[in-house]
């Protein structure tokens, strides 16, 4: 039973992660349209796009890490 608790804690953990990485990348996307409005560089507005690229593929494997532990919690739950 402490085994799923721990799987648990731990997917709630992944899911503050995903939520803290979602609040980067919207900051991330206001950034870009106010570098566009701006005129930013080009050089410079692909550091912004490379970092939104970079967040998004974080966010994906938090979701994906969460979902893993929940299926082993559950797999655990039923003894197997």
């Amino acid at each position: 039973m402490t085994d799923i608790l721990y799987l648990c804690q731990r997917a709630r953990a992944s899911t503050r992660c995903g939520a803290a990485i979602d609040g980067a990348l919207r900051h991330a996307r206001q950034a870009q349209l106010e570098a566009k409005a701006a005129g930013l560089r080009p050089k410079d507005a692909s550091s912004i796009d490379r970092a939104i690229r970079e967040l998004e593929d974080a966010l994906t494997g938090t979701e994906n890490h969460r979902q893993r532990l929940l299926r082993k919690a559950d797999r655990k739950d039923k003894g197997e």
